[in-house]
């Protein structure tokens, strides 16, 4: 006979608690542990600029080695105080992804907020974790070690949201909300404080960052359209819209101005993924795109299966599909995969507890299960391939414990007073990007371009003045682009804007330079003027505008693929504007996925053909295509336009163009191109200025550089020589050959050795030769020769100069470095630092 079998709800008998036991670990214990995590892991306790390292994972990074850590992420990171110190206006002045809260979506926060940001956070914590509490504390399952699977679950992914991945935090709110709203409230008349909780908090969400609040938006709606359904007054709605309206408010924002910074994000969010993605599966594989789909559609297709056919199931199905897919959205567009497959974990954490398993038949839960089982496998295969942290979590998760423990013991001296506040580690921080950037003493209102925000922001001597997208990597749309313009062409226009030309390095390649924010080029060329140049930066100042035109040179339809010549503008200068339309094919594909990329490949005189990605939008509102300027000595040279001087044949003019996409998916655009080509002229005096001294430097390094005959690695230019001063990089061996201006009889040489090439003592150069030659009908003569080592002479380290007699009849100059004893080459890291023919001793 066989023994009786125990309640699939109980423990064997030898194993279990007492009812008082259990009740007291279900109702006690677990609150108080998820509160003190949610307490410990979502409130910014690290101090800022101090690096944590646990194992191989680097928690927290310290200040930055090199200018370039800050461009994107700590500038908007110190910015978005600074604007809110200044109480600019969302909307009107300022239009970005983050809303006017989004200074406390970090853990760096002036001292002067920090005190809000903590007890603000801490709130959002408690009621996040009442609500996670609440969720796994009433799952419906046959089996206790079901339900603490569930539990565990949730603190796993707590811990994977460990690795700056808040977004289920900040997301969790409206999910929750929703959640509760149509399972264990749908009936109630009332809904309940925790559920009025989330919704005061997932307001606070909305006005952190857009795309939280494209989700709590959306589901509350549904729970709106419920609420009419039901025939009652729509609290949870209403709560949330007063709530947001109280912060916005709060936050020293203008109620008028709400709908109109709604307005440009919605914008902002339907273009980000053509304007951020790196390729159409790039930086990802085809196998990562299948195991997120599985990560979501899985365990939504369990819901689905297990729901029953009425509205709250399907209103509940529909909310979990939209944040599926602007989670996608997220994944493919943003390129941040472990972001949303975090998310999706939590997801479906949430459909394993909202589930009634214990009441459906066990085919049907057994399936439901596999599923969600399944779902999570593939997003923690994701992770595991992608994600440090959680490759430590996988493979050693006793370091969890020594993350939560010294997160922990930060919170407590901070709390205690017997740690530094994280105002020192902001003060630190822009000490440190004061001290990267070697900026001379400025002045007045500053802005910088096209990104770097950080950098004015860390000034003390200056007052930040951004334009409405401070960073222009963001700047894609009609809306935002032309609001920049606007404001360099307006009263409130900066009085110093920090400017620096780069391309973002991307899978293959990246953005045509000038299409940064296109139409502000216009009005930095015509209203300031190069004064200076630093390491990173070009100094541009505000004075006269000089009155520019567009005359047209062409207006065509152009295919994908097809080689365009380029009109020869006599000024040099040629504007462009490409409108490409997709097909209905492609705004489905877009809608679901996103688009290729679209490649823009241009050819010059001089040099191979260089390729660039284009993005439509930002394409379609003009930008400058000829010259290609690659560097901001390029733009130095370009800006002497409004003094009088085209100098665009230095820099490179563009002949030829050619636009291209993925050839299997080219339907998803119309087979029409619009070309548009201008001619950009400037109202420049009928006499031009002298160029400055620095410009005819630049211009003979140009010419070096254009001379380029033969070398292990082609000349290039770089803000590495003495001061941060622009040189030109000549690694031994290389030769280049100059013509030399008619009547010159001397010119005097600048060269010098990187600092890279002799100061660490176990890599170090051994010395290169400079020699200077002049061809004089079919001879070359040896005009001036110096062998030079810095390792072994420390004052030959500068910036060194030699005079240089040109005998009658020379025309061309020789410029050759040459690598030390035995043919060494090994950081020869030498530099041309100009040119300067003389004749008479005049230049």
């Amino acid at each position: 006979m066989m023994p009786a079998r125990a309640s699939p709800r109980e423990f064997p008998p030898h194993l279990r608690l007492p009812l008082k036991e259990r009740f007291r670990i279900r109702r006690v214990l677990l609150p108080i542990v998820l509160l003190a995590l949610a307490l410990v892991e979502f409130v910014p306790w690290w101090p800022a600029g101090h690096r944590v390292v646990i194992g191989d994972w680097v928690a927290v990074d310290g200040l930055p080695t090199s200018l370039g850590a800050v461009r994107i992420d700590w500038s908007y990171i110190l910015a978005l105080p600074e604007i809110q110190r200044r109480g600019l206006q969302y909307g009107p002045e300022i239009l970005f992804t983050y809303g006017p809260l989004g200074l406390f979506h970090t853990e760096n926060v002036p001292g002067r907020l920090l005190a809000l940001a903590l007890v603000s956070r801490g709130v959002l914590a408690v009621v996040f974790a009442l609500a996670c509490w609440r969720l796994v504390g009433g799952v419906r399952v046959r089996s206790v070690g079901a339900r603490a699977a569930i539990i565990a679950a949730m603190l796993v992914v707590w811990l994977v949201a460990a690795d700056a991945r808040h977004e289920i935090y900040w997301l969790g709110f409206s999910i929750l909300l929703a959640t509760f709203s149509f399972t264990d409230e749908r009936d109630r008349r009332r809904p309940s404080p925790l559920v009025l909780a989330l919704a005061g908090c997932a307001a606070y969400a909305s006005l952190v960052k857009f795309s939280f609040a494209v989700v709590a938006m959306t589901l509350i709606a549904i729970v709106a359209v419920y609420d009419g359904l039901r025939r009652r007054i729509p609290v949870t709605p209403l709560i949330y819209v007063g709530a947001v309206v109280a912060l916005w408010v709060a936050a020293g924002q203008k109620l008028t101005n709400l709908p109109e910074w709604v307005r440009a994000s919605v914008e902002l969010a339907t273009t980000y993924s053509d304007a951020m993605a790196k390729g159409f599966v790039a930086p990802y594989t085809l196998a990562d795109v299948t195991l997120f789909l599985v990560a979501g559609l899985l365990p939504i297709l369990a819901a689905a299966y297990t729901a029953r056919r009425e509205a709250p199931s399907l209103l509940l199905l529909l909310g979990f599909f939209v944040v599926f897919f602007v989670q996608s959205k997220h994944a493919w567009g943003g390129n941040q995969l472990e972001d949303a497959t975090t998310s999706l974990l939590f997801l479906t954490v949430v459909y394993a507890a909202a589930i009634p398993f214990a009441s459906l038949d066990r085919r049907r839960a057994a399936a439901a299960a596999a599923a969600l089982v399944t779902g999570a496998a593939a997003g923690a295969a994701i992770l595991y391939r992608y994600d440090a942290w959680a490759h430590t979590l996988l493979t050693r998760p006793w370091d969890a414990g020594v993350y939560v423990e010294r997160k922990a013991a930060s919170a407590s001296r901070i709390v205690s007073g017997r740690a530094e506040p994280n105002l020192d580690g902001v003060d630190r921080m822009r000490e440190r990007i004061r001290e990267l950037a070697q900026l001379p003493q400025l002045s007045g209102t500053v802005d910088a371009f096209p990104d770097y925000a950080a950098v004015p922001v860390s000034l003390p001597t200056v007052v930040y003045d951004p334009r409405p997208m401070f960073l222009s990597i963001n700047a894609q749309t009609h809306r935002l682009l032309q609001a920049d313009a606007r404001f360099f062409r307006g009263p409130q226009a900066p009085r110093t804007v920090l400017f620096e030309v780069f391309v973002y390095p991307a899978l293959p390649h990246d953005r045509y330079p000038a299409t940064a924010d296109g139409p502000s080029w216009l009005e930095l060329l015509a209203r300031y003027r190069a004064e200076a140049t630093t390491k990173d930066f070009v100094i541009l100042r505000r004075g006269r505008a000089v009155p520019y035109r567009l005359k047209s040179l062409s207006e065509r339809k152009v295919r994908f693929n097809e080689r365009i010549a380029v009109p020869e503008a006599r000024h040099g200068l040629v504007w462009a504007e490409v409108d490409i339309q997709r097909s209905l094919r492609g705004r489905l594909l877009d809608a679901l996925y996103k688009l290729p990329p679209i490649t823009l490949t241009v050819e010059r005189s001089k040099g191979p053909a260089q390729s660039f990605r284009l993005v439509p939008e930002m394409a379609r509102e003009g930008f400058l295509l000829s010259p290609l300027v690659t560097s901001n000595a390029d733009f130095v040279l370009l800006a002497q336009a409004r003094r009088g001087h085209d100098l665009s044949s230095s820099i490179g003019r563009v002949s030829y163009l050619t636009l291209s996409t993925s050839t299997r998916l080219a339907s998803v655009f119309r087979k029409r191109i619009r070309l548009r080509l201008f001619r950009l002229q400037f109202a420049t005096p009928i006499a031009a200025s002298p160029l400055p001294v620095e410009v005819r430097r630049l211009l003979s390094l140009k010419r070096i550089q254009d001379g380029f005959e033969r070398g292990i690695f082609p000349p290039r230019l770089s803000a590495t020589g003495e001061s941060g001063r622009t040189v030109l990089l000549a690694h031994a061996p290389m030769r280049s050959v100059v013509a030399i201006p008619r009547g010159s009889d001397t010119v005097r040489i600048r060269y010098g050795f990187e600092g890279t090439s002799w100061r660490d003592p176990a890599h170090h150069t051994n010395g290169s030769e400079f020699r200077v030659s002049a061809v004089i009908g079919h001879t070359t003569a040896l005009l001036w020769r110096r062998f030079v080592d810095p390792v072994t002479s420390p004052d030959k380290r500068g910036e060194l100069s030699a005079r240089v007699e040109i005998p009658p009849g020379a025309r061309r100059l020789v410029l050759d470095t040459l690598p030390g004893p035995k043919g060494e080459v090994a950081y020869d890291h030498v530099y041309w630092a100009g040119l300067d023919f003389r004749r008479g001793g005049r230049s």
